[in-house]
């Protein structure tokens, strides 16, 4: 059983909306409005996905991106229920999620790492950075106050193609 914790105060209320294909959030309390940090990160090295979507084709490339997504997106939802203590073997929907699930199993003793949650799927902004986003979780991970983001791949990926991922958890 993970405990969560009361954050130490309110957050106050983004409300997310898309302008021509990037996400923004406005401050319900200042109507102040943010990029988010993915979309501010957006324009960073594409070179290597082009390239891949220029091998593939862009028939191929959509398929595998909708899939990834898909998958990311299933296998997101186990976590977070997973950490909100919910037991998955009761879920019908995850039952017939086969490489999701297995993607799931294989994050479990990480996630067994995890404790004292803060905050899950928080929507949270820098008036400093003038950027915002959504946080998958703050908890103490071994102990330690952590900002975690849930990453699903089916390959390893090398340590530079995903520096993007560095600046975005320290946003």
């Amino acid at each position: 059983m993970f405990t969560h914790q009361p954050p130490i105060r309110d957050l106050p209320l983004l409300k997310a909306k898309n302008v021509d294909g990037k996400r923004f959030y406005e401050d319900q309390e200042t109507k102040k409005v943010y990029p988010s940090i993915t979309s501010v990160l957006s324009i960073r090295q594409k070179e290597g996905l082009l390239k891949w979507r220029k091998n593939v084709g862009e028939q191929v490339a959509n398929h595998v991106m909708i899939q990834a997504a898909n998958r990311g997106t299933a296998v997101h939802n186990m976590v977070e229920d997973y950490l909100n203590n919910v037991d998955l073997e009761q879920v019908d929907k995850y039952k017939k999620q086969f490489l999701p699930r297995m993607m799931f199993n294989v994050l479990k003793s990480e996630l067994s790492k995890i404790n004292n949650i803060r905050l899950q799927e928080a929507a949270m902004f820098s008036t400093d950075y003038t950027v915002a986003g959504r946080v998958d979780c703050i908890a103490e991970y071994d102990g330690n106050l952590s900002v975690i983001d849930f990453k699903t791949y089916t390959k390893e990926k090398k340590e530079e193609w995903v520096e993007n991922y560095f600046i975005q958890t320290s946003a």
